[in-house]
């Protein structure tokens, strides 16, 4: 801390700490010298407090800095001349106007007088740090974990899984306990603009306005009408309403009240909803939208209950040339979607191949929702589908204002299968069965409490996460 040091120790033994003024009538057997460098030994030259200029001084043989120093070398010399060993400590770190430079008393020491000076370099590894992996008991929350949603009381939370938090605890079961488990969550940002997240919400909200009621058949009349001249100031009324909603914003009655980059947001938007129209197939029933689907109960193979939560975004039938039609269930996507090809199904629960398979994963879900849910649940095969949009709020926005509706918005089933097999992703049969007895397999390991939450092995699926910082990561 740079402070003065009085003596301090036995003066008949023992270690004695002291200035250097404190040693002129003692001499030691072994002595230890601190910060052996320019500035402390000697100190800085500093002129004498007087008005006499140093040539009259000089002349009139008056105290000098030159005479300030040598009684300092003397205070050294003296100091060294019945010891035994002399250690020599300097510092190297350099902070502000303190120098590092060895002191030309060593110097002197070792070339005037020669003297046997031996330097030892004791630096500080620096080393990159090694992240701990660690672990989360699960006793630490058995009481949560064990907790019945259905049976919970007022202000008393039980554990739900949606397709996003299974996708999260199959990504990294550290990041679900985070998340999920304790329910911590990152600082609310005031921000006035939209940004990624509510921009889906935007546009889910925005497409499941537009096909209502239930049962809607998108016919070429319909879209024609949707797509016209007339229908932009009712699109434009609809985008900002959502925009209200999802900002909070009361005050934004006209695009031009939006602002800033909002403005090119509300453009972007409008031309992906008119894009998503163009792609739509004629005579298209949409079945319905954003179904909440609540307190689903599966059964696992522990014997235990869990409840799943979540909504389908869309639903529709699409014909077909001999006049039947598939039942697909669909999910908007504003996000990165990877692929929509996957080799098996025990690659949507492998971590090391979740991330680009976890659309798929998702919309699989969705089909055991219709399938399994209490009123009216659905039969025959379901075909899951992923409606791609491009252009967020990144590079893509380009395309997205000059590309063509085939090349922004992008309709697209699921495959499995390798190469010479691929086929598409039906849910049914065994591939429903073996999905099923997946999911039951993987939701009864988050109840588990014999299998604590692990961090992922990859530190590069960290990248994104908003708990790095906690993990080391």
């Amino acid at each position: 801390d740079q402070q003065k040091v009085d003596v301090q120790g036995m003066p008949f033994g023992g270690l004695q700490v002291m200035g250097i003024l404190e040693t002129r009538a003692i001499d030691f057997d072994n002595v230890i010298i601190l910060d052996m460098i320019e500035g402390a030994w000697p100190p800085p030259r500093q002129s004498v407090d007087t008005m006499i200029p140093l040539f009259l001084r000089n002349a009139n043989k008056m105290v000098t800095p030159d005479d300030v120093d040598s009684t300092y070398n003397y205070y050294f010399y003296r100091l060294k001349s019945r010891a035994r060993n002399i250690t020599f400590i300097r510092p190297t770190a350099v902070s502000g106007t303190r120098q590092s430079q060895l002191s030309r008393y060593v110097l002197q020491l070792k070339m005037l007088q020669r003297q046997n000076v031996n330097i030892v370099s004791a630096q500080k590894c620096v080393a990159p740090m090694v992240a701990r992996r660690f672990e989360i008991d699960k006793g630490s929350v058995a009481d949560i974990l064990a907790r019945d949603p259905l049976t919970c009381g007022e202000g008393v939370r039980g554990l739900r899984i949606s397709p996003s938090g299974l996708s999260d605890y199959v990504s990294c079961p550290m990041m679900f306990y985070f998340k999920r488990v304790i329910n911590l969550r990152l600082d609310d940002e005031i921000n006035e603009e939209a940004d990624a997240r509510q921009l889906g919400l935007i546009y889910h909200a925005v497409m499941e306005t537009l096909y209502r009621p239930k049962g809607v058949v998108l016919s070429d009349d319909l879209l024609s009408r949707m797509l016209s001249k007339e229908f932009e100031p009712k699109l434009d009324r609809l985008i900002l309403e959502k925009f209200c909603e999802v900002l909070n914003a009361k005050h934004i009655l006209s695009p031009s009240d939006l602002g800033g980059r909002n403005i090119l947001t509300f453009f972007t938007l409008k031309k992906i909803v008119r894009l998503t129209l163009m792609t739509e197939v004629p005579g298209t029933i949409i079945v319905d939208t954003e179904e909440r689907i609540d307190n689903l109960v599966i059964k696992l193979p522990s014997g235990k209950n869990a409840v799943l939560t979540g909504s389908v975004d869309r639903q529709h039938i699409s014909p077909s040339a001999d006049g039947g039609g598939s039942y697909f269930v669909a999910d908007y996507k504003t996000g990165a979607v990877e692929t929509m090809n996957v080799a098996t199904l025990y690659d949507l629960f492998d971590p090391q191949k979740h991330k680009k398979n976890k659309a798929i994963l998702q919309v699989l879900m969705y089909c055991y929702f219709l399938r399994h849910k209490q009123d009216a649940p659905l039969a025959g095969p379901l075909t899951p589908y992923v409606i791609k949009v491009k252009g967020g709020l990144s590079r893509d926005w380009h395309d997205a204002q000059s590309g063509s509706a085939a090349d922004v918005v992008q309709n697209r089933v699921a495959y499995i299968g390798g190469k010479n097999d691929k086929r598409v992703l039906v849910y049914e049969g065994e591939v429903e069965a073996l999905f099923e007895r997946l999911l039951a397999e993987k939701i009864d390991e988050i109840f588990d409490v014999n299998v604590p939450f692990r961090q992922v092995d990859d530190p590069d699926l960290c990248g994104n996460c908003d708990f790095k910082n906690i993990c080391k990561r």
